[in-house]
């Protein structure tokens, strides 16, 4: 698999987009043909499609940027400790 678009939660109302593309073919525009393909199908279905990705992840967020995703949010995420 090259690249690859799932969602990883996901309603009645919303989807959120989490894309995956092997290292050697990054760079390519793959993961904007395939993220495109998913918001058209969620739209078309009436599921809001949401981006979610850490802050330091760049390329991440100027992808969501092309793709027409604003208003970024930041938030914490707590993890338990054992």
């Amino acid at each position: 698999m090259v690249s690859e678009c799932t969602s990883i939660f996901s309603s009645k109302q919303f989807a959120e987009i989490d894309i995956a593309t092997h290292k050697d073919y990054r760079g390519q525009g793959l993961a904007s043909v395939i993220a495109k393909a998913f918001i058209g199908y969620s739209l078309e279905n009436k599921i809001v499609p949401t981006w979610d990705c850490d802050v330091s992840n760049k390329p991440s967020i100027k992808l969501a940027e092309k793709l027409g995703f604003v208003n970024p949010v930041e938030y914490s995420i707590f993890v338990k400790s054992e």
